[in-house]
């Protein structure tokens, strides 16, 4: 929120945002997107997970497997 303040403010209105990634990056787009409604206008993303909140455990469990 704050980055698209300060990008308006630096160059003038912004018409859209959208955000986009895989894997790690559509995480993120999702979980913007579900958190602050209204920040982005679009989303694309590709290789998305089913539930970010069990693939999160899933990686957790793998860093403690190879400590």
């Amino acid at each position: 929120m704050m980055m698209k303040e300060l990008i308006g403010d630096s160059y003038g209105s912004i018409k859209f945002t959208i955000g986009t990634g895989c894997s790690g990056g559509s995480i993120n787009s999702n979980m913007n997107a579900s958190i602050n409604p209204g920040i982005l206008d679009g989303v694309v993303t590709s290789c998305t997970y089913p539930d970010s909140e069990t693939t999160g455990m899933e990686v957790g469990d793998c860093v403690l497997l190879v400590e």
